[in-house]
């Protein structure tokens, strides 16, 4: 699962890269939803994995993107021929 979470992550970067003319940081993120316990040997490398009651702190984690970038980066992923041929 976690080497399909990256390989999503890049193309999903490379994907609003196109649209938006610079390049936003995109990291993968499993979230785990009503899930009552979880055990893992370690974390998976590169990939971020938070229970639901966690998704709110992830600005916590860094990162400020200039009002103008976000509008853009919004715009771009909501744009369906954005996801097309990548």
């Amino acid at each position: 699962m976690c080497i399909r979470d990256r390989r999503e992550a890049a193309r999903a970067a490379h994907a609003l890269s196109r649209g938006c003319g610079f390049d936003p940081e995109v990291w993968p993120v499993l979230v785990l939803v009503a899930a009552g316990r979880v055990e893992t040997a370690s974390a998976p490398q590169g990939v971020r994995v938070l229970r639901e009651r966690d998704v709110t702190r992830l600005g916590e984690l860094g990162g400020v993107l200039h009002p103008e970038r976000v509008e853009r980066l919004y715009t771009v992923a909501r744009n369906r021929r954005t996801w097309l041929n990548v």
